[in-house]
């Protein structure tokens, strides 16, 4: 029995394996009915689909032709078809659609406009993707690679040649926008910045006490989604708990979200609603105000930076790369010309854990005339932005130098630096002792100079010729 598969829902949250964190998911927004998933098998065949994700019992035989997926699991993609005039669903193996489902998935961009195949082959044109899309690199094969791309209101899977995606397809590391990096901070209230959230006995117990980054008094920020956090007391198992307006540190502990206000945030419990409160020297969660007792400073506690700790945010990053730079007479988007804006979110994140969102400096950058049209960003932006912003992502401009000698020196002391090479910018974030290599985080990758999306080691004559010649730096330090 042969029917043709179409007429697909699509309810994914994580496809084929991509694993993107909550936050980054949040970029590419979940599949949904408005914005179904549809693709075609590599495969000229028919599709056998199956009762469930084992792919034990057969149900029917359907035609090849596009389909859309609801769910993703293991090995197996559910998909919903049509037959006799009713909506059904099944499963067929993910390698009809995903030529190797253990390929190492990429978050990619769309420099240019791309034309997608349904197979790898000329012959099977698909569906145009236009500039500035997000995906994903999925998967290979001989001179082709398979890569999903949202376009409109719906994603496609299809192919591109390799050399397009060479030439045409950005790639940038899984990132995300959450207020606050992962890690460990110690958090103090607005109202009494002296002192320090403190958890004691056995997690019953939270006060506040002479802030000295002690153990109890520093606390662990896992993101999971939609701003929302575990903070868990570094001394304890549990998590920050509200319990009855009492604080404790329970497994089961709750999420609490966290929202800027100015260089403080609020924290709201998720199932509560009620927000952490410090007034009449008492810590507990309370009826949710805006106002100056519910708001907690974070302070990041320093680690050696290291390169598979790194979030290297990048200018070709679909949550914003296609965003507008200056308006004309060209268009220059971040992804064409933020380099200089992007550098500055990867140094004051890597110096102190807080995200600011590249957009938001391109727009300070053009109102304040630190871009310069088809030239790009002045560095009088580091000073200004630092003057303006500083206080809020708590960080402070030291300076401008010329000697890569003493930015090793101010590295070796917890700062930071964004520096000049040929027609670019770039954030150095650590030194390396041990070899004399500084720890290099390059917005903008597709081999022009010898760095990757992951951030980099780089030695000293590296950055004293070539693409990576150094010709300034910019300076940060935390305030």
């Amino acid at each position: 029995m042969q029917k043709k598969c179409r007429g697909l829902i699509a309810v994914l949250f994580l496809l084929f394996g991509i694993c993107f964190s909550m936050d980054a998911a949040a970029a590419y927004p979940p599949i949904s009915d408005a914005r179904p998933l549809k693709a075609y098998g590599w495969q000229s065949k028919k599709y056998t689909v199956y009762t469930d994700e084992t792919l034990a019992e057969q149900m029917c035989v359907l035609s090849y032709g596009e389909c859309e997926v609801v769910a993703v699991s293991k090995n197996a993609a559910q998909i919903r078809y049509k037959e006799d005039n009713t909506m059904k669903k099944g499963w067929i193996p993910l390698t009809k659609l995903v030529y190797n489902p253990e390929y190492a998935h990429q978050v990619s961009y769309a420099n240019a406009d791309l034309t997608l195949y349904r197979r790898p082959t000329v012959k099977a044109p698909y569906i145009m993707i236009p500039q500035f899309s997000g995906g994903v690199t999925v998967s290979e094969r001989g001179g082709w690679t398979e890569v999903l791309f949202r376009s409109g209101s719906a994603y496609y899977l299809g192919w591109i040649k390799t050399s397009t995606h060479q030439s045409m397809v950005r790639l940038s590391m899984e990132t995300t926008t959450q207020p606050l990096a992962n890690g460990i901070y110690t958090i103090s209230p607005r109202n009494a910045v002296t002192k320090a959230l403190t958890c004691e006995t056995g997690g019953s117990k939270f006060k506040l006490a002479a802030n000295r980054k002690a153990g109890t008094q520093r606390f662990r920020l896992r993101y999971v989604a939609d701003g929302y956090y575990l903070v868990t007391p570094l001394k304890e198992k549990g998590n920050l708990t509200d319990a009855g307006g009492r604080l404790k540190a329970r497994e089961d502990g709750c999420l609490w979200k966290l929202s800027r206000s100015g260089g403080c945030f609020y924290i709201q419990s998720k199932d509560s609603r009620r927000g952490l409160r410090y007034a009449s020297g008492r810590v507990s969660a309370a009826a949710f105000r805006k106002d100056k007792a519910q708001q907690w400073k974070f302070v990041k506690i320093s680690r050696k930076p290291t390169k598979e700790s790194s979030i290297v945010f990048s200018q070709y990053d679909p949550k914003w790369g296609g965003s507008t730079y200056y308006a004309g007479p060209t268009r220059r988007t971040i992804s064409t010309s933020g380099c200089g804006v992007v550098a500055l979110t990867n140094a004051v994140y890597a110096l102190n854990g807080e995200f600011i969102n590249p957009a938001k400096i391109a727009r300070f950058s053009v109102s304040r005339g630190h871009y310069f049209y088809n030239q790009g960003t002045a560095d009088t932006l580091y000073p200004d932005f630092a003057k303006k912003y500083g206080k809020m992502y708590h960080f402070k401009h030291n300076g401008k130098t010329y000697s890569l000698s003493k930015v090793k020196q101010h590295l070796l002391k917890g700062r930071v630096a964004v520096a000049l090479v040929p027609g670019h910018y770039i954030a150095i974030v650590g030194y390396r002792s041990s070899d004399g290599c500084f720890l290099v985080l390059d917005s903008a990758i597709y081999g022009k100079r010898p760095t990757t999306i992951y951030g980099d080691w780089v030695s000293a004559a590296t950055l004293g010729q070539g693409t990576l010649r150094c010709e300034y730096f910019h300076i940060l330090s935390r305030q």
